[in-house]
C-alpha cells in the first residue's frame, strides 16, 4: 500500500490549514492509522508544552498500535510569541510514543557530529561586574541547564537575574515580592515562614534537630524511596521531604516566601549569624511552583574552598 495518510488535531484552524495544503499536495485523505505505511502526524502545542486535546485523548490508542515498517513525518504549530520556550514540545511527546511503537520517523535530524556550545547561567559574568563594584545590576537571558525535561522543566528557558549589593535576606524577598505584585496584580499578600517552621507544619519535624532514624521512618512511607532510605544521607532526605511532601502544598491560595535552608544544600550562601547549619536563603511559591529564590552571597574565599 503507497497511500499517505494525515491525521491532526487542530482547536483553532492553524494544524488544520497546514494539514489541508499537505493533503492538496499529495491528493490524500483522512482514514485508519494502520492503512497506511506512510503517516503524516500534526500537533499544536498548548501552552506550557501540553498537547492539544484531541491528540491527549488519543495517546491511549495511539500507544497501542504497532507503528513498524510505517514511515511517519510530524509537523507542528505552537504559541511562539507567549511561550516561546514550549512552542513545539508536543512534538517531542508524540515522536517519543511513535519511536518506542518502532515507527521510523523522518525530518528529524541527527545531533551527532554537531558541536554546541549552551548558552551560560548569567551569574558568573555579572560577578565580575559586581567584583568591580558596579554596585545593583540585573540581566534577562536565556540560560540552558542540562537537567530534567517535565512539566515544569526545561533544559533552556529565559532568566532573570539580580543582585542588590548591601541587602540582606529580608530585604531581598521584600523587593522580590513586591517585583511579583507588580506583575500579577490580583496577587494575595504573600506569607513568610522559615524552613523549620514549614517541615513542623507538614511533616511534624525539626528538620535541623529530628534524629536520623525517624527521618528514615518516614523516607520509606514514600513508596519510590522505600528501597533506598538506608543508603540515602540525611540532607537527601530532607530534599526529598520537601520536593515530595511539602512544596505541592505551597502557595495554593497566596504566593509564599520559604526562607533559612539548611546550609547544606546552599553551598553558595552565608550562614545564618544565629545558626551556622543555616543558610541566608530563601525560595518563592506560588502554586506548588517555585518560582524564584535567592541568598546573601558568600564573599569569604577560605570558607567557599573548604566547602568544594
Amino acid at each position: 500500500m503507497k497511500s499517505i495518510g494525515i491525521f491532526f488535531g487542530s482547536d483553532t484552524g492553524n494544524t488544520a490549514a497546514i494539514a489541508k495544503k499537505i493533503q492538496e499536495k499529495i491528493d490524500t485523505s483522512q482514514e485508519n492509522i494502520e492503512k497506511y505505511n506512510k503517516l503524516i502526524f500534526g500537533i499544536p502545542t498548548w501552552y506550557y508544552g501540553e498537547p492539544q486535546c484531541d491528540w491527549e485523548d488519543f495517546f491511549p490508542t495511539l500507544q497501542k498500535i504497532n507503528f513498524s515498517e510505517k514511515i511517519v513525518a510530524i509537523f507542528g504549530c505552537g504559541d511562539q510569541e507567549d511561550y516561546s520556550e514550549y512552542f513545539c514540545d508536543a512534538m517531542g511527546i508524540l515522536n517519543k510514543i511513535l519511536v518506542k511503537n518502532n515507527a521510523h520517523i523522518v525530518g528529524q535530524h541527527s545531533t551527532m557530529g554537531y558541536k554546541f556550545e549552551a548558552s551560560k547561567a548569567p551569574e558568573h559574568h555579572m560577578k565580575r561586574l559586581l567584583a568591580f563594584k558596579f554596585g545593583g545590576i540585573f540581566q534577562i537571558c536565556k540560560s540552558f541547564r542540562n537537567s530534567e525535561i517535565s512539566q515544569y522543566h526545561n533544559p533552556e528557558f529565559t532568566m532573570l537575574e539580580w543582585y542588590r549589593p548591601n541587602y540582606d535576606m529580608f530585604a531581598l524577598m521584600n523587593e522580590v515580592d513586591n517585583f511579583l505584585h507588580k506583575i500579577i496584580s490580583k496577587l494575595k499578600k504573600s506569607h513568610f515562614i522559615s524552613y523549620r517552621q514549614i517541615f513542623l507544619k507538614y511533616i511534624g519535624i525539626d528538620p535541623f534537630q529530628e534524629r536520623i532514624q525517624k527521618i528514615r521512618k518516614i523516607i520509606k512511607k514514600i513508596t519510590i524511596f522505600n528501597c533506598k532510605a538506608h543508603s540515602i544521607s540525611r540532607d537527601e532526605m530532607l530534599q526529598i521531604l520537601f520536593e515530595y511532601k511539602i512544596s505541592p502544598n505551597l502557595g495554593k491560595k497566596f504566593p509564599i516566601f520559604v526562607y533559612h535552608f539548611p546550609i547544606l544544600q546552599s553551598s553558595m550562601s552565608t550562614t545564618y549569624s544565629k545558626n551556622k547549619k543555616i543558610a541566608e536563603r530563601f525560595e518563592l511559591y506560588y502554586r506548588g511552583i517555585e518560582l524564584a529564590n535567592g541568598c546573601c552571597e558568600l564573599i569569604d574565599a577560605e570558607e567557599q574552598y573548604k566547602r568544594f
